[in-house]
C-alpha cells in the first residue's frame, strides 16, 4: 500500500439504514482516506531503524446532507448504512458518471445536525461517520473492502492480508 490512499467523492446519494428504510439523503460523501500507521524498531543486531506498517489508522467518512431521519442519531449505537450515488470520474479529458455504491458500518463522529437554519439557505447538516467496515465499488467493480474486526483489507480485490493470515495459519 502506498502512503495514502484516496477516493472519488459520491455526491446525490440515497442512503439506507439496516437493508430498510431510508436514513437520508446526502449531498456528498468524501474524506475517506486510508493512511498507515508506522512504528520504528531496532532489534538486537540492526544497524538502525527501520518503519514497519502495523495497520491502517482510524477510518471515517464525511456526510454532508440534503435530508436525515434526525430519529437516528444515537453516537453509542452502531449503523450499518447502505450508499446508492454517483461519483464523477475523468477519462481521456471526458467526465464519465460511475454508480457508486458503499456499505458502512461504524458510529456517528462529529455532527452538526442543527446546521446554520438561516431562512431561504440550505442548512448545513453534516456528520462523520468513525467506520469498522467499508465497502466500495464503482459500476459494480470492487474498490475497497476493509473490515476492521475481521482482519480484511482488498484493494482492487486483491487481499492485501493473505500472506500475514497465511503466516498465522488462519
Amino acid at each position: 500500500m502506498g502512503a495514502k490512499l484516496t477516493f472519488d467523492t459520491v455526491t446525490g446519494a440515497n442512503v439506507y439504514m439496516d437493508d430498510a428504510s431510508l436514513y437520508g439523503k446526502a449531498l456528498e460523501i468524501s474524506g475517506l482516506s486510508v493512511n498507515p500507521v508506522m512504528k520504528d524498531i531496532s532489534p538486537i543486531g540492526m544497524f538502525g531503524k527501520k518503519k514497519v506498517m502495523t495497520g491502517i489508522d482510524a477510518l471515517s467518512v464525511d456526510v454532508t446532507w440534503d435530508f436525515i431521519n434526525e430519529k437516528v442519531t444515537n453516537p453509542f449505537k452502531d449503523y450499518n448504512l447502505k450508499v446508492y450515488g454517483n461519483v464523477v470520474r475523468r477519462e481521456n479529458g471526458t467526465d464519465r458518471s460511475l454508480k457508486a455504491y458503499m456499505e458502512l458500518r461504524g458510529r456517528l463522529g462529529d455532527n452538526d445536525l442543527m446546521g446554520t437554519l438561516k431562512g431561504q439557505e440550505w442548512s448545513g447538516q453534516k456528520t462523520k461517520f468513525e467506520l469498522d467496515y467499508i465497502l466500495v465499488k464503482h459500476d459494480g467493480e470492487e474498490i475497497l473492502e476493509i473490515d476492521v474486526e475481521n482482519n480484511v483489507f482488498k484493494d482492487h480485490g486483491e487481499d492485501m492480508l493473505a500472506e500475514m493470515r497465511n503466516n498465522a495459519n488462519l
